[in-house]
């Protein structure tokens, strides 16, 4: 049986991590969304999301599906890599801090198990893009 300590420790890492991305991914898509003077209204349109569900990714407070992730890769022209890593840090030292240790490894794996084969179709290529960055 495995120990519950370890557990619960890379969920918390693993929940730390996500809160990042899902902050930088808000900050990123409100800063896309205002450079091409899309008002919220005309985003939903292109994006078909509600505004309140806009309004709470831009907020960091919700995490986008990997399918709304490729909507807004689609509507801003750019690659996942633009809108998860943060603006100006889309570089191998950023990906070299956070995934370099042992323990956020760990954390990688286990968030990974956690995808369906269809998802994993969209992370992996994802995954090698951050890697070619170092």
């Amino acid at each position: 049986m495995p120990r519950r300590i370890g557990k619960l420790k890379n969920e918390n890492q693993v929940n730390s991590k996500m809160e990042k991305i899902c902050s930088v991914f808000g900050e990123n898509i409100r800063r896309e969304r205002k450079e091409r003077k899309f008002t919220i209204d005309k985003m939903v349109n292109i994006v078909p999301i509600s505004e309140s569900y806009l309004g709470l990714l831009e907020r960091g407070e919700r995490t986008p599906s990997l399918e709304c992730l490729f909507e807004f890769c689609t509507a801003f022209d750019c690659t996942p890599n633009n809108l998860l890593l943060p603006h100006g840090n889309a570089n191998s030292e950023f990906v070299e801090n956070e995934i370099e240790n042992e323990e956020n490894y760990k954390a990688a794996i286990t968030l990974l198990r956690t995808f369906s084969e269809k998802e994993l179709k969209y992370i992996v290529p994802l995954m090698i893009n951050i890697k070619k960055l170092k």
